[in-house]
């Protein structure tokens, strides 16, 4: 029996950006069009933190991911967001 695991990751991606607004008033993570609150969110905070301190950035962050594979084995869903107002808009938007 082997006791190890192999795939092909060739066409899976993940296309990561953070940009810092002086508007947010507070950070935001945003994996494939849902916004990720809790222990997923305080994780990207703390190493923003680090980052803001070595850099010195005042602002909060968006960090907005888009990828085509699972983010963890076994993991759930991501929960849909609710409506709500969007700093760059003047109008809700919806993540349905």
């Amino acid at each position: 029996m082997n006791g190890s695991i192999s795939m092909n990751l060739d066409g899976l991606y993940t296309r990561t950006t953070v940009s810092f607004q002086p508007s947010l008033p507070y950070d935001e993570l945003i994996i494939n069009g849902h916004e990720v609150m809790g222990a997923g969110l305080d994780r990207i905070s703390y190493i923003l933190d680090i980052i803001r301190g070595m850099a010195n950035i005042y602002e909060r962050a968006e960090v907005m991911s888009e990828n085509n594979f699972p983010r963890a084995p076994g993991s759930p869903p991501l929960p849909r967001r609710s409506r709500r107002w969007h700093w760059r808009e003047a109008k809700p938007r919806d993540s349905a």
